[in-house]
């Protein structure tokens, strides 16, 4: 089964266990927003991650004005891939 988790390489674990990449995205971009309020130039690094078969998976989500795209993920297992378009 996929899980989606959501880390940063400088801030840690910030959410996990995930049953869909929406419920990641959301957390990401919170964790997004609340970083950004703090000022002095504080950013997120949170990036969404898939788990499957204890490995983790980058995948690449990218957000603009117009909201969330998800794509290039073609490297990705098809179990994974699956579950990004469910």
């Amino acid at each position: 089964m996929v899980k989606f988790l959501v880390r940063g390489s400088v801030r840690g674990k910030i959410s996990d266990n995930h049953r869909t990449l929406s419920g990641a995205v959301r957390s990401m971009l919170k964790d997004h927003r609340s970083c950004s309020r703090l000022g002095g130039g504080s950013y997120s690094d949170a990036r969404v991650y898939a788990r499957l078969d204890g490995q983790e998976y980058h995948v690449e989500i990218f957000t603009d004005n117009l909201g969330v795209v998800v794509r290039d993920n073609f490297h990705l297992p098809a179990e994974i891939q699956a579950a990004i378009q469910a």
